[in-house]
């Protein structure tokens, strides 16, 4: 009933040639192979547009001059201080009281009394001649009765004379008065009309300052909108030109990156193709090549059963796959492949 299974567990020959002429050869080659660095450009540089655009950055005109105009005016008008209105006055132009009549009076009218004098007293000639010859023809010429008709007659004559003076003096006066209150009155009025032109002449220099003040400071908001829209409008224009030359050198990179891309799977081919060879190699059906012989009792039996088992084996299945490998002997150089 004793029996022996004897085990032998070798490469096949196709495997081993495989192994040896084509495997082994190119794992030397690959690993004789040096290091090779990527030789392009892996960053796409600035564009001709965005290097314009860095060095316009540089020359941004930053508006200082024209910030600077409007700090100036606008420090000018923080000691503004408008023109004061001063007060309007009126000159003395003198009271009736003051005035000297005499260049006012008629240089005429003394002459008109005279000659008005002339004819009373002529007037009273004649009536005293008359008197006289009444007087005489009643026979009481030089006598009292004529003495007293003629002091009477002369006492008339002589008031008449005096009304006639005064009268004429007066109204003299009275026309150098109205002369001299027209006079009064046109400088009183002369006065009032300057005082006017004067006071609307303040009011008009001082709406004027205060007109200029707002127009200086409408000039310096002015002068720094203008700073602020030319900076916005540089940038504006400048970022547009970063934008542009950045599609331009987005191409160019999507360029460079397929290329290291190229490289990338250029210096992979090998290993790819080095795992396609070391998968073909271990392909072979675990326990391919294994030899099982059995002598005596159950021997034919477990010849049998055995190769049944390598049967399976080479299925990749069934209960004896466990014990069928890839396997040599220990001084096999291939075995660090199993």
């Amino acid at each position: 009933m004793g029996s022996k299974t004897t085990e032998t567990r070798s490469m096949p020959k196709f495997q081993e040639d495989f192994l040896r002429n084509t495997v082994i050869p190119f794992a030397e080659d690959f690993l004789a192979t040096p290091y090779e660095s990527y030789g392009g450009d892996r960053v796409a540089g600035l564009t001709d547009l965005q290097k314009a655009a860095l060095a316009g950055y540089g020359e941004l005109d930053d508006g200082s001059e024209l910030y600077g105009a409007a700090s100036d005016i606008y420090g000018d008008l923080g000691e503004f201080e408008a023109p004061e209105l001063a007060g309007t006055t009126i000159g003395d132009v003198g009271s009736i009281a003051d005035v000297d009549m005499a260049k006012y009076m008629s240089p005429y009218t003394q002459e008109v009394i005279n000659r008005g004098m002339d004819d009373i007293y002529r007037a009273q000639q004649k009536g005293m001649g008359q008197l006289g010859a009444a007087a005489s023809k009643a026979g009481a010429f030089g006598g009292s009765r004529h003495g007293v008709a003629e002091g009477v007659a002369a006492g008339e004559y002589g008031r008449a004379a005096g009304d006639f003076a005064a009268t004429q003096r007066e109204k003299a006066f009275a026309q150098a008065m109205g002369l001299a209150t027209g006079d009064i009155n046109r400088e009183q009025q002369r006065a009032l009309t300057q005082a006017g032109l004067d006071q609307r002449t303040g009011l008009a220099n001082q709406a004027a300052a205060l007109s200029s003040a707002r127009l200086r400071g409408a000039g310096a908001a002015g002068l720094s909108g203008l700073a602020d829209s030319g900076l916005r409008n540089q940038l504006a224009a400048l970022n547009a030109q970063m934008t542009a030359g950045e599609a331009e050198r987005t191409l160019s990179q999507s360029g460079l990156d397929a290329g290291y891309q190229d490289y990338l799977a250029r210096m992979k081919y090998p290993l790819t193709q080095f795992g396609v060879l070391t998968g073909t190699a271990g392909s072979i059906p675990t326990g391919y090549g294994t030899t099982t012989t059995a002598t005596g009792g159950m021997g034919p039996t477990l010849s049998a059963l055995g190769s049944i088992g390598m049967g399976f084996g080479m299925a990749g299945m069934g209960p004896f796959a466990g014990i069928q490998n890839f396997a040599g002997t220990m001084d096999n150089p291939f075995s660090w492949m199993r």
